[in-house]
């Protein structure tokens, strides 16, 4: 089902249509280009780092990264140095000549009873990635005096991406698997002891990503999503030990209920694996526990409106989603997530 999304905070707003049923990759690369296309994303736009949008989203972050380095191969997308990731000058589809009307959308599955779409798709990619610091990124502080840290001797992150996946859809069930693995050179990454974000030794990413989607009813779907990341450094003084603030496990799981006039209503359960503390390299500190939280969202179609209500960690749990070990101050600091939140808002459609 395809859900809008956005991001909050220093990083721009965005309202897509975030549709994985084909996997996480490709639904993220087919949302921003439908924004693109229809001018959602006007061009020059930055988008959010990667770090950030998969944070939010609970993607791997090389997820994220190959989807921009998707993009941007396709000319949607561009990277500037100190300017991060912006939309490119797409121009608009050429219109058709007069009289012309396209082809009735064909569905992609046929629901009828006794009529199962049983469809498999296996894939192999593989490519090269390579981004340019932010101008966030470009500035820290330092913890004893709290001046301004500018860290323009930051280098490019460079990658090779590759992944084995398959899809599986039949009826009302449809599946996806991944295997990845990313290889970086000079990762960009924060590193607790310093304040600062830094070139980390040659990293790898590598794990697997699962999704599914099943439509217990016309009235019932829910979905589930897991990602198992395997993050370690390649060389360097830590060569085999885990990389700080990347847990190993993150899994979803969501109901839903379509009422119609009545509304569209989702409850989400999320988890999050232990991590180890940022500065942490040497993986001789305890890890930061992991947690679980319990969201709820209603959304109300009523052209040209949109209504939506969320209510953000229901149970009020106390966790942090960030967290580092100080050897300034020798011990440890968080970054406490948000309590119990309410979020309405409103969206009209000119057309």
């Amino acid at each position: 089902m395809p859900k809008d999304w956005s991001t909050s905070g220093r990083d721009l707003d965005l309202y897509l249509d975030l549709d994985t049923a084909r996997g996480r990759r490709a639904g993220l690369e087919e949302a921003l280009r439908d924004a693109i296309r229809v001018g959602r994303l006007a061009p020059r736009t930055a988008l959010p780092s990667t770090r950030s949008l998969a944070q939010y989203l609970g993607f791997a972050r090389g997820t994220v990264s190959a989807a921009y380095d998707q993009l941007v191969a396709e000319g949607y997308l561009i990277t500037r140095r100190g300017s991060g990731t912006m939309v490119a000058d797409v121009p608009p589809p050429p219109a058709g000549p007069a009289g012309f009307a396209p082809p009735a959308a064909v569905p992609r599955h046929d629901l009828r009873p006794g009529r199962p779409d049983l469809t498999t798709r296996l894939y192999v990619r593989a490519g090269r990635s390579f981004r340019f610091p932010n101008t966030d990124e470009l500035f820290g502080f330092d913890p004893i005096t709290y001046a301004t840290i500018f860290r323009g001797d930051l280098k490019p992150q460079e990658g090779t991406n590759r992944e084995i996946g398959a899809y599986w859809n039949a009826a009302s069930v449809s599946l996806h698997a991944d295997l990845y693995r990313t290889d970086l050179t000079d990762e960009i990454a924060y590193d607790g002891t310093t304040y600062t974000n830094v070139n980390l030794p040659a990293t790898r990413h590598q794990g697997l990503e699962l999704d599914g989607h099943w439509r217990l009813s016309p009235a019932w779907s829910s979905r589930f999503a897991y990602t198992y990341t395997d993050a370690t450094y390649r060389r360097g003084a830590d060569a085999g030990k885990r990389i700080p603030s990347v847990p190993r496990n993150h899994a979803a799981l969501t109901l839903t209920w379509h009422g119609g006039r009545a509304g569209t209503w989702s409850a989400l359960v999320d988890y999050t694996g232990p991590q180890r503390y940022s500065g942490d390299d040497a993986n001789l500190l305890a890890t930061e526990p992991g947690y679980t939280t319990v969201d709820l969202r209603a959304d109300w179609d009523i052209k040209p409106w949109r209504l939506t209500a969320r209510v953000t960690n229901l149970f009020d749990r106390h966790y942090a989603t960030y967290a580092g070990y100080s050897t300034a101050y020798a011990d440890y600091y968080y970054y406490p997530a948000d309590p119990r939140s309410l979020f309405v808002s409103a969206r009209y459609t000119f057309r």
